[in-house]
């Protein structure tokens, strides 16, 4: 018994599957993890070296290539670079294209390890600190602004308190906050005083040191309880320090408070600063974890903030910067309206071809084929991104080709005299291999993007995986929902006599020319190949990009000043670029951060820093058309 032949004995077998299909795609579109991008792991990390006082020379001669030497031998390591700075250097260290993600954690551990190892080897004062989770996106992106009545201090209690209330959202990964000013006393020592008194400034440092340190006193035991005892040096506020007693070297002892000028403050120069619509401004980045929904942790999100919103003090504003929840919902409601424009194409289209029952028969092959496919990524954990819709925009075209095929050759059996019965069966058994041969080599053209070994594979695999599960359920539902689908919608022939509906003039005249070009076929043989040469060619002198340009409301721009320009001479100069900016009719929101990139909060988005003489910017438009034209201005 063929597949056909079942359907059409066991029908209810073949409802009930249409069934779970249909409303086990509404089902997992519901549950499926939404994202605006594939899944895909960054195979970097980046080692921050720090040695206070050394100059870049330095840097590179004791510290960075004694790291560089030790980290070289870390698995699966294809690249290693270095910049090497006053006081500090950056090493990144790169994995191998097709290193497993699964495997990443391991290398990354084994790094670790390594990094224990040659910390014995620095000299006394270097440290580093390794940061593996440098690929994480932070698609939802916040600022935390303050007008100019509020200290830096306020603005990053209420951004402490947005992250901890954030943390706990459920499906939230991590959040990190950028921008925030470090509180430090900053102390100002004249040098000729120190020279008149005899006081070394490393006597100063060892004392402050000294004296704020916490030590246990011990335990003095009283009967049977034990009686913990501390030293309370510690200093409690400014004026402790400055009644810090120093000792000089001729035994004399002076009052700190005298001989420096003492206060409180922020880090100065500050490692980063944030700027958000000329307003000073902390940036709150949420990442969600990748089988989670975006679009429901990002409501969530909302709702959080909106809780806050009511007690957080007048000038004190949160500026959405990035929402990808938002973008993923608009492309996934975006994928629901072409769905339903491709099934109304479908038959529309077929309904003057083949009459209106065709069209309905086929065009609800493409339901369940989206359905099934939508149940099937829910089963085996694959989410709804960029990537993956366009698997389904890609298939859409391709996924009702085997119903075409299978409900024309009904049609023609049934009006050549042919019961319907039969006709429905020879019409889906006859061409069941050749179409099955057809959607193999569709799906397996896709699968060098499946199997290939690279980091930019596994942001496409997602594409072979829709294409490969929706055209194979096509060909399973021509044999199963169209033979089914047809028992019931079309008629019997009852007039008895057959026809052939080929006998047409348009069929005869197509037939003529197949003749002519079969009897030429050198020429015509020679035709095709120079049209597939003329298309190679054309194809070369194309713009070519792996991801077309995206269509957004925002750009970004990354400014490099001189080497060695301070921040807050970069700090100065993008004022003057944001307020030019914000003049702009066409601009909504500018973002600037100085020192470093802010969180990744694109997949694609490039990350620079620590450095003083780097600036970043992104600048949110009121509509996507105007974007080249801001952005045309900003560079010249």
């Amino acid at each position: 018994m063929n597949i056909a032949e079942y359907s059409l004995k066991n029908s209810k077998v073949i409802y009930f599957f249409m069934a779970v299909l249909l409303i086990g795609g509404i089902s997992a579109f519901g549950n499926l993890a939404k994202k605006e991008d594939s899944p895909f792991v960054i195979k970097q990390a980046m080692l921050i070296v720090t040695y206070p006082g050394a100059t870049p020379l330095e840097m590179e001669q004791l510290v960075t290539e004694v790291v560089e030497r030790e980290i070289q031998t870390t698995p699966n390591t294809w690249k290693i670079q270095s910049e090497s700075y006053h006081n500090k250097a950056k090493i990144s260290i790169v994995l191998e294209p097709f290193t497993p993600p699964e495997e990443i954690p391991a290398r990354w551990d084994a790094l670790r390890r390594k990094v224990l190892n040659v910390q014995q080897k620095l000299p006394e004062g270097a440290s580093i600190i390794v940061s593996d989770d440098f690929g994480d996106v932070f698609g939802i992106y916040y600022a935390l602004t303050a007008d100019k009545g509020f200290e830096y201090k306020e603005l990053r209690d209420w951004a402490q308190r947005i992250k901890t209330e954030l943390s706990s959202v459920s499906g939230v990964l991590q959040v990190t906050l950028y921008g925030e000013q470090a509180l430090a006393v900053n102390m100002n020592i004249s040098l000729a005083k120190l020279a008149s008194n005899g006081i070394d400034p490393m006597v100063i440092a060892q004392t402050i040191g000294a004296q704020n340190k916490l030590l246990t006193s011990g335990v003095r035991q009283a009967g049977n309880v034990d009686i913990r005892l501390q030293a309370d040096g510690n200093y409690k506020s400014i004026e402790d320090i400055k009644n810090q007693i120093i000792s000089t070297k001729a035994g004399q002892q002076i009052r700190l408070g005298d001989i420096a000028e003492i206060e409180g403050g922020y880090m100065n120069p500050p490692t980063n600063i944030m700027r958000v619509n000329g307003k000073k401004a902390i940036g709150v980045a949420v990442s969600s974890a990748s089988d989670k929904d975006v679009v429901k942790i990002g409501d969530e999100v909302e709702a959080r903030l909106a809780s806050l919103k009511k007690i957080i003090p007048v000038g004190i504003d949160i500026v959405t910067l990035y929402p990808e929840h938002e973008i993923a919902r608009e492309a996934n409601s975006g994928f629901i309206v072409n769905l339903m424009i491709s099934i109304a194409i479908v038959i529309l289209i077929l309904m003057f071809v083949m009459g209106f029952k065709a069209s309905v028969l086929i065009g609800s092959s493409l339901l369940f084929s989206i359905g099934g496919t939508l149940l099937i990524m829910d089963l085996i954990g694959v989410s709804l991104n960029r990537t993956s819709l366009a698997g389904f925009i890609i298939a859409m075209g391709m996924l009702v080709d085997n119903a075409i095929v299978v409900t024309d050759n009904t049609q023609v059996n049934i009006a050549r005299g042919m019961s319907k019965r039969d006709a429905i069966i020879k019409g889906a058994t006859v061409p069941q291999w050749g179409l099955l041969g057809a959607t193999l080599i569709a799906i397996f053209s896709f699968l060098p993007l499946f199997l290939a070994q690279s980091s930019v594979a596994e942001i496409v695999k997602p594409l072979f995986i829709v294409i490969g599960v929706s055209l194979s359920l096509s060909w399973v539902l021509a044999l199963t929902q169209t033979t089914s689908f047809a028992n019931v919608m079309f008629k019997e022939n009852t007039s008895g006599a057959g026809i052939d509906p080929y006998d047409k003039p348009f069929y005869h005249k197509f037939d003529r020319l197949l003749g002519k070009l079969i009897s030429m076929r050198w020429i015509t043989m020679a035709v095709v190949v120079a049209v597939f040469f003329f298309s190679m060619f054309i194809m070369s002198i194309m713009p070519q990009n792996f991801f077309p340009s995206l269509v957004k409301p925002y750009f970004r721009a990354d400014m490099f000043f001189a080497a060695g320009t301070s921040i807050r001479e970069v700090e100065k100069n993008m004022i003057e670029i944001e307020d030019y900016l914000l003049t702009q009719p066409e601009v909504k929101t500018v973002s600037i951060t100085m020192g470093g990139t802010p969180p990744r909060y694109y997949l694609a988005s490039a990350a620079f820093g620590p450095m003083s003489n780097y600036a970043n910017m992104l600048i949110e438009l009121h509509g996507s058309d105007s974007t080249s034209q801001v952005e045309d201005r900003v560079n010249r």
